[in-house]
């Protein structure tokens, strides 16, 4: 028992850290701390996912499905980020924010999907068909599974929104500058 609790412990590490370097990396290449933030949230949403598909199969968390949780800490922010980039996208562009969140949602909703689905769709046999000698791989295959399943579909739901909610300030103030540029310019005539 005194080894399996110091294994998942390790394991939890890992995860912490994995999610640091995830950030880490995001933060550099959309040069804000907001959006990885916003990116993150998938994370703990995708664990409801998890627990609820191992509710339903009546499965039990082990130690092999720490490591279904690490990998799918990288794979479920891929979404997040598809997401976020486009409403960054057509923030730049000029749409209003609440047009961006609405029209990257819509815009990124099939290959959000078809990229979750294929993902799903594959590990069915290894999370509810597990052959002989591979029942230990089912907690990857079922952690998988549910996490990209819930995560998924609260990324193309609730991430518009927190996004939304997270850069109303931003979204004032852009329009009070511009406001205050047509004011300016109005003068000028």
């Amino acid at each position: 028992l005194a080894d399996m609790m110091e294994a998942v412990m390790n394991f939890l590490a890992i995860i912490i850290m994995a999610i640091i370097l995830v950030f880490s990396v995001m933060a550099s290449q959309f040069e804000s701390f907001k959006s990885p933030f916003i990116i993150m949230f998938t994370i703990p949403l995708s664990f409801i996912g998890v627990v609820t598909i191992y509710g339903l199969t009546g499965s039990r968390f082990n130690l092999i499905t720490v490591m279904g949780v690490l990998t799918l800490v990288g794979t479920i922010v891929n979404n997040g980020i598809v997401l976020i980039d486009q409403i960054n996208i057509l923030r730049k562009r000029g749409r209003t924010l609440d047009d961006a969140c609405a029209e990257a949602a819509g815009n990124r909703l099939r290959p959000i999907l078809m990229s979750t689905l294929t993902t799903v769709f594959s590990l069915i046999p290894m999370a509810f068909f597990p052959g002989e000698g591979s029942e230990s791989m089912q907690p990857i295959g079922l952690t998988i599974f549910g996490g990209m399943t819930f995560g998924s579909l609260m990324t193309l739901f609730l991430m518009p929104l927190i996004y939304n909610l997270f850069n109303r300030g931003d979204e004032k103030r852009r329009i009070a500058e511009l406001a205050l540029i047509e004011a300016e310019n109005a003068k000028k005539f």
